[in-house]
C-alpha cells in the first residue's frame, strides 16, 4: 500500500469517526457537549489534513516492508480492554494513572528499566493532574468512581 492510499484511508476513517461523535453529541445539552465538540473539531481537522496530504502526494512511494510487532499491538489492545473494565471497579483516576504508567513504560524506546519507569510515572502524574483539573475543577464533570477514587 502506498503512503498516498494510507493517508486517504486514514482521512476517511477519521472523518467518519468525527461524524459518529457529532451524531451522538446531538443528544447532549450544550454544556455537556463542549468537550466532545472540541474533540470533533480536532478529528475533523486531522481528517481533512490527511485527505489533503493524500491527494497532494506525488511520490507514490510504497510503505515497503514495515515490521509490525503484533505481540506488542495485541498487548496494547488487551491492556486497553482491562483499563476500560477497571474504570468502574477502581475508579477513573486510579485506573487511568496505572494504565498511563504501564503503557508509556511499555512503549518507551529507552527499554524497560527503572529510569524509563520513573519518566513514565512523572508523565502519568502530569496527565492525571491535567485531566483532574480539566474535568473536576474547570468543567465540573463527574468521572466514574470506584472503590479507590
Amino acid at each position: 500500500m502506498s503512503h498516498k492510499v494510507a493517508d486517504i484511508l486514514t482521512g476517511i476513517v477519521t472523518l467518519l469517526v468525527a461524524a459518529a461523535f457529532y451524531v451522538q453529541g446531538t443528544e447532549l445539552e450544550f454544556e455537556s457537549n463542549i468537550f466532545p465538540l472540541v474533540i470533533e473539531v480536532f478529528l475533523l481537522l486531522t481528517g481533512i489534513y490527511m485527505l489533503v496530504r493524500g491527494f497532494l502526494d506525488k511520490s507514490g512511494k510504497s510503505m515497503g516492508d514495515t515490521n509490525i510487532d503484533y505481540r506488542r499491538g495485541m498487548l496494547m489492545v488487551l491492556a486497553s480492554v482491562v483499563y476500560v473494565a477497571a474504570i468502574s471497579f477502581i475508579g477513573f483516576y486510579v485506573s487511568s494513572f496505572v494504565f498511563l504508567v504501564l503503557m508509556s513504560w511499555f512503549l518507551s524506546d529507552k527499554g524497560l528499566n527503572l529510569k524509563s519507569f520513573g519518566i513514565s510515572t512523572v508523565f502519568a502524574v502530569i496527565m492525571i493532574i491535567a485531566v483532574y483539573g480539566t474535568f473536576s475543577m474547570f468543567l465540573d464533570v463527574p468521572t466514574p468512581v470506584g472503590i479507590l477514587f
